[in-house]
Order: structure tokens, then sequence, then C-alpha cells
């Protein structure tokens, strides 16, 4: 059983995002966006899922839990920062292989309600979210000299821009997001998408004093909580409307 595994660990690769970032660099956004939409990244792993379900009554849950996060950490994850802004159907499509990954680390029947149990017991990102965690990383690593150059120089904090350095925000460690052209690919953009998620964060967060790993942990902790608080105001929303509390 073990021989099975591994082929599917050699199975499930990056390959994806390597032919994403080489449309990205050619300029092909609109093509590479519809590309995801109809099929390569989302159908495949789900191919591989279902072919790792198969083998799921011989796996340990941990073992279970590590083959279901391989697709995701080498395929849906991988170059993900370019889908800020991304449209509410695009977003539907790659948050079901989530939810199709999280049945099979839990041994859940392929139709089984798993939002809870993704919040609950995996402790993952909705996938919309671990596109904000990216975009924040990356952030970070332009601040701290860890990204190439032609990242780098659309991070700018606020303490630079001429006109700006007395304002509140500059003492905030803030970064300058710039005007945009276009009101729909334009704020999808890296200049504008990553600095508009780091002045998002909270003040502790965009402390440059903190480490790497420390920013890890804590941005991923800051996403978790702000998705449980939604839970939270949604399921007070839905009490007070509901026809007992009408009457």
């Amino acid at each position: 059983m073990t021989k099975h595994v591994l082929c599917y660990l050699l199975i499930v690769s990056p390959t994806f995002g390597v032919n994403k970032c080489k449309s990205i660099k050619r300029g092909q956004y609109q093509g590479f966006t519809s590309t995801i939409t109809r099929e390569p990244c989302n159908q495949r792993v789900l191919f591989h899922l279902r072919q790792l379900r198969l083998l799921r009554r011989s796996l340990t849950t941990d073992t279970a839990h590590a083959l279901a996060r391989a697709p995701i950490h080498s395929c849906l994850d991988y170059c993900n920062g370019v889908l800020a802004g991304m449209p509410v159907g695009l977003s539907n499509r790659l948050q079901s292989v989530l939810r199709a990954a999280a049945r099979l680390a839990l041994g859940l029947p392929g139709r089984a309600p798993v939002m809870s149990a993704i919040h609950d017991m995996l402790h993952w990102l909705t996938y919309s979210q671990r596109v904000t965690f990216k975009l924040c990383l990356t952030t970070y690593k332009c601040l701290h000299g860890l990204a190439p150059p032609y990242l780098t120089r659309f991070c700018t904090p606020l303490t630079v821009v001429a006109g700006r350095t007395q304002l509140h925000s500059a003492d905030q460690h803030k970064l300058f997001v710039p005007r945009t052209s276009t009101s729909t690919l334009g704020p999808r953009a890296f200049c504008s998408s990553g600095p508009s998620s780091w002045n998002a964060l909270l003040p502790q967060l965009r402390d440059p004093t903190i480490s790497i790993n420390i920013f890890r942990q804590s941005l991923k902790t800051y996403l978790f909580n702000c998705d449980l608080l939604c839970l939270i105001l949604l399921s007070h929303v839905l009490w007070a409307l509901s026809p007992h509390v009408l009457s």
C-alpha cells in the first residue's frame, strides 16, 4: 500500500503551476483565468482525490490528511496570488476542491456537508482567504528584501511618498495604493491588490520587526478569526430574521 501512496505523491505535481506562470509572463491573463475555470486545475485535483479515496480505508488519519493537502499546496496554492479579486464563480469552483480534499481527509461521504469541519477540525482557510494570505506574505517579502525587484518596486511605504509622510497612516506602516485606469482588472494587479491587502491587516501584523515565521502564524490566525467572526455575525442575523423572533 505504501507503494501506491508514493505513486500518488509523485503524480500530484505543480506542473499546472508552471504553465500558469508561463501564461502570466506572456500577459495572457484573460486566457489563463478562463483555462482555470474550464478544466485543468480543479478537474485534475478532483480526479486524483477520487483515486485516493479508493485507498482511504488503508490510510491513517494523518496520512490521509497529508495526501489531501498535497494537491492543494502543489496546484491550488501555486501562484494563486494572481487570482486576487476573482469572480465568485471561479472562487466557488476552487472552493469545491477544498471541500473534496476535506472529505477525503476526514473519511466522509461524497455529498456530506464539510464546511464546519474544515473550520473546526482541519483549520483550513477558505480559498479566497488563501489568496489573501499569499498576497500579504508576498508583500511582507517585498518589504524585507526577500522578493524579486519587479515585485518589490510595487510596495512603497507612505513614509517615502511625497506629501504623505505626515499622515497618520504613514505611522501605521501602510503602503501606497496607486490609482488604476480600470475598475475591473486594475485593482486585481499586484501593484494594487498587494498594498490593499497589506493595509487591511491589523497594525500588529504590519510591524516591520516581526520575523517571517511569526508573521505567517499570526496572519493565518487573523484570517481564521475573521472567518469565525463572519460566521457568528451571520448566525445572529439569521436568528434575528427567524419567524419565531419576528412574531
